[in-house]
């Protein structure tokens, strides 16, 4: 596919690639509520496109459709990280009432869903330097997140990113990557407030905040 394909096929082409980054029902009921991009399906249909690339993690095109986004508008950039903070959040928040440290669907609900975040997150560095200061805020407190996660290993000599990164699509799993699960739920269930958990929940909770404001 090429950057001059009509409006309909870009928005079409776009709706498949969320699918396939598996975005929940819920997120995308988020998105539709907004509807930032049931305008730019109008006036930006490239954009919406090269937005469709970044779930494409294997297509050796997807370095040259970062050069596309960076002349665009990032609102809408903003908007699909809104969702995908939503989805990840509500996939660690099950950890709360149960151990699922050995239920593989779930970890690989997980990695799935980190690896969607992560992705996204280093497509929003590109605008580290932005002058506009909300934007500049919600990058640095996204970079500072995504660094949390991938620096966090418990007390296993890999961190959770690591195994996260290596679980995604497999059907294995470490067992220093079930144990830091576990860690996580047992710390939680144990000190609550002061656990790793809450403090990544009340993380995302303000990006989650910030993210969805019509001002960016």
């Amino acid at each position: 596919m090429s950057l001059d394909m009509n409006t309909g096929d870009a928005w079409r082409y776009y709706k498949q690639m969320l699918n396939q980054a598996e975005i929940s029902q819920e997120a995308q009921e988020e998105l539709a509520k907004r509807d930032p991009l049931f305008a730019l399906r109008e006036k930006r249909p490239a954009f919406a496109f090269s937005m469709a690339m970044l779930f494409i993690l294997e297509d050796s095109l997807s370095e040259r459709f970062t050069k596309v986004m960076a002349a665009h508008d990032i609102s809408a950039l903003l908007l699909t990280l809104h969702a995908i903070f939503i989805d990840f959040q509500a996939t660690l928040s099950k950890l709360c009432q149960e151990d699922l440290s050995m239920y593989m669907p779930y970890l690989q609900e997980l990695s799935r869903d980190w690896k969607n975040l992560e992705t996204l997150i280093r497509q929003i560095l590109h605008f580290k330097e932005t002058q506009n200061l909300q934007i500049a805020d919600i990058v640095k407190k996204s970079e500072d997140f995504m660094n949390e996660v991938c620096d966090f290993k418990g007390e296993e000599q890999y961190s959770l990113a690591y195994y996260l990164g290596k679980q995604a699509g497999q059907d294995w799993v470490p067992f220093p990557f079930m144990r830091i699960v576990q860690h996580l739920h047992e710390e939680f269930k144990t000190i609550g407030a002061h656990s790793i958990l809450q403090k990544w929940f009340d993380e995302m909770d303000t990006l989650i905040a910030k993210t969805q404001s019509s001002e960016l």
